[in-house]
């Protein structure tokens, strides 16, 4: 499980909502550090810090991540949410990921994440 491993830096690039049929889609300028090591997934972002797992197929990627809220100054990506769990699925391609996802408690509730990857374990 090495092939993914390593600092990744994320961008999260829209956000879409269903309400009553109607879907809004926005754009979010946040992002933050993902460390992959063995499976699991440590890392954060300026009102956020994220803790989970992850899977890999080939370039095939799926990351189950749960966020939890610790800056209650700066309005984060979900809101006022305290804790949010998602799950993302995408491809790695050399040293960038695309990662969609959605909130797992509200599938409406999508995400995509960009991420490079910084540095690998030695």
């Amino acid at each position: 499980m090495t092939d993914f491993q390593g600092l990744w830096t994320i961008s999260f690039s829209s956000a879409e909502e269903s309400h009553s049929g109607v879907v809004v889609r926005e754009d979010i300028e946040r992002g933050g550090v993902f460390v992959l090591l063995d499976g699991r997934v440590y890392g954060g972002g300026v009102s956020y810090f994220f803790v989970g797992k992850y899977s890999q197929k080939g370039p095939a990627m799926e990351m189950q991540v749960t966020a939890i809220r610790y800056n209650e100054i700066v309005t984060g990506i979900f809101g006022n949410e305290r804790e949010i769990q998602i799950d993302f699925s995408g491809s790695v391609a050399a040293e960038t990921m695309v990662l969609h996802g959605h909130v797992l408690d509200n599938p409406g509730k999508r995400l995509d994440l960009m991420a490079v990857r910084r540095g690998t374990p030695e």
